[in-house]
């Protein structure tokens, strides 16, 4: 099974519509790549077994590359889910691909 990468929001631009990620163009990063912005949760755990299922991810929205650069890229909001759950963008969340 692919470990999934995951990758951090370094700065938010244009009041949050655009988001700075710290991976680029030295990582494979294209323009077609869509990428899921989120946090991680409390641990879940199995209420029949007690076994530990990892952290939750709190999704908090969607984006997609507009500016591609050596070590970092630009992506531009697709969805937020604190419109929905008050719970915004924030230098440090994390990114992975989807």
């Amino acid at each position: 099974m692919k470990k999934i990468q995951n990758y951090k929001v370094i700065e938010l631009l244009e009041n949050g519509t655009k988001v700075l990620i710290d991976v680029g163009i030295k990582d494979s990063i294209k323009l077609s790549d869509r990428f899921l912005i989120y946090k991680l949760g409390e641990d879940m755990i199995d209420p029949d077994t007690n076994e530990n299922l990892g952290a939750f991810e709190i999704v908090k929205g969607q984006g997609k590359p507009t500016d591609i650069q050596e070590r970092n890229t630009t992506l531009e909001t697709m969805y937020w889910s604190f419109q929905r759950h008050k719970k915004p963008v924030e230098v440090g969340d994390l990114v992975k691909k989807i």
